[in-house]
């Protein structure tokens, strides 16, 4: 039985009169065309070409052939065709759960899925409850953590993001600028709480060598830290890409420790639905260029 993927290079050299006119077509070398055309005749058991100096002429048994080889050409254009109305025409939601920040550099990405299948909408989920992938709650997550603990998920690695202290540009024209945990006693502090320090392990690690005594505030969201760095109440500890991106806040220091990674978890139930499944193909295609346009000190 012959292979069909041969058939390409017999038309190629049909129409082009040469084997190595049709390597050029189709972008290989005129010694792979070759050893196709002689597999295909091997396999049928016909001379297609007689090849010399001026190209490859075409025999009868060749000339015969040709009309059912179009034909297969013709329906393997129309089954591509048709799989790609099949994927255009993919529609449903897709439950998407992170934490706050997230989303808005995620958006990129989903509108890029949405210009291919506008069928697909996004439910995008940043509460404090955690949601079961396994349970069916959401589709796909975006969590942090440094390893995965359900064994029955599938997970990629995003990036490792660095956090780093910041300071208002008024406080730090008052105070003056830290650039090491060394400089921080006497500084006045914004803290996280020590729920959130339970949960992010580098917040705990960091606010266990600040001094106590010259915490102002503790708070339990990243919105609330922000906020309150820009109103000058003190240094504080934020993701690189809340806090390069806030204004009226200077970036002080950060240390190779400061870093959570994040990861792309979903369970192998989402996965075998279409429109899931097509997501993260086109994760796997485009996240790693999406991850490269962010900004360098944004990657540990």
């Amino acid at each position: 039985m012959y292979d069909w993927s041969d058939i390409p290079a017999f038309l190629a050299v049909m129409r082009d009169g040469s084997a190595a006119a049709a390597a050029r077509r189709l972008h290989t070398n005129q010694t792979t065309i070759s050893r196709r055309i002689a597999r295909l005749e091997t396999a049928l058991g016909l001379t297609l070409f007689e090849f010399g100096a001026r190209g490859a002429s075409p025999t009868a048994n060749a000339r015969a052939l040709l009309p059912d080889a179009e034909a297969m050409e013709a329906s393997a254009t129309a089954l591509s065709s048709r799989a790609g109305e099949r994927q255009r025409e993919l529609t449903g939601v897709i439950r998407l759960t992170t934490v706050a920040g997230v989303p808005r550099h995620l958006t990129g990405l989903l509108r890029g899925f949405q210009r291919i299948h506008p069928g697909i909408g996004f439910d995008i989920d940043t509460s404090a409850q955690l949601m079961s992938l396994e349970a069916g709650e959401a589709d796909i997550a975006v969590r942090v953590g440094d390893r995965l603990q359900a064994s029955d998920l599938i997970a990629r690695r995003v990036l490792t993001h660095p956090w780093a202290f910041y300071g208002s540009d008024a406080h730090i024209a008052e105070h003056g600028l830290p650039r090491s945990f060394d400089e921080m006693p006497g500084h006045a502090v914004v803290a996280y709480a020590p729920s959130v320090e339970s949960q992010i392990s580098l917040v705990a690690a960091a606010q266990s060598r600040l001094d106590a005594r010259r915490t102002a505030f503790r708070v339990t969201t990243i919105e609330v830290m922000q906020s309150l760095i820009q109103a000058g109440e003190g240094f504080g500890l934020l993701p690189r890409a809340v806090g390069d991106a806030s204004p009226g806040i200077r970036f002080c220091f950060t240390e190779p420790g400061l870093t959570e990674t994040f990861w792309m978890v979903w369970s192998q139930r989402a996965a075998a639905t279409p429109h899931i499944a097509a997501f993260l193909r086109y994760c796997s295609d485009n996240l790693d260029r999406m991850i490269a346009a962010l900004p360098a000190a944004w990657k540990a």
